[in-house]
């Protein structure tokens, strides 16, 4: 069973993907966003959807404004996340515009990142084979391990502020987030149970209000 679906929308104007076969099985949705003026697509790309089935579609956008497929990609995350609020969303494009619209979508409890191609997508860089011969790669791993989970996620509550989630299901989504989607249901279950031992995070009913360490 898929704890949570990812739903990859790909900016098919700024990155052509040579194929998509990365992305097959139950775990992703892939909407490939066409735009209005583009009127080839790579073959190995229209094979890849097609062998994905269901789970793939072709969007093609309507007008040629020069933010037209910025906003289709904003309506459709939109209207998924009001469908499957607890799925992971990962916008495809080297388009740096969409970063606004990713914080603020985090903000709300939202589980959403942008990468600038497929291959950057979190899961599909953890299966990618380590150069453990390369110093600062080790180096930065060992940096990484060193900050625990629990850590890293006051951290980024710390950071936003005014806008920490409201309730125990976006607080669940929005370490979601910070994990970008690699993260399965039941291990922020843990670190939210975690946070109220230590008395950081108190919930009441459907509230939950911080008390996070300085």
């Amino acid at each position: 069973m898929v704890d949570a679906r990812n739903h990859v929308l790909i900016d098919y104007e700024n990155v052509q993907p040579r194929t998509l076969a990365a992305l097959r099985g139950p775990a992703f949705r892939v909407l490939v966003f066409v735009g209005a003026g583009q009127a080839r697509i790579s073959i190995d790309v229209a094979e890849a959807l097609h062998a994905l089935g269901p789970d793939a579609r072709y969007i093609r956008c309507s007008g040629n404004g020069s933010n037209a497929l910025d906003f289709h990609i904003a309506f459709y995350i939109g209207e998924l996340a009001s469908q499957t609020p607890g799925d992971v969303f990962h916008i495809v494009s080297k388009d740096t515009g969409f970063d606004p619209l990713v914080t603020h979508l985090r903000a709300r409890g939202l589980q959403v990142s942008r990468v600038p191609s497929v291959e950057s997508l979190p899961m599909l860089r953890a299966a990618l084979p380590k150069a453990p011969k390369v110093a600062t790669v080790k180096a930065a791993a060992t940096a990484a391990a060193a900050v625990t989970p629990i850590e890293r996620v006051v951290a980024a509550l710390r950071k936003q502020g005014a806008a920490r989630p409201g309730s125990p299901k976006t607080l669940q989504n929005a370490i979601g987030a910070i994990y970008q989607g690699a993260m399965p249901a039941a291990e922020r279950a843990r670190l939210v149970q975690q946070l109220q031992q230590r008395g950081w995070v108190k919930v009441v009913g459907s509230k939950v209000t911080y008390a996070l360490p300085g």
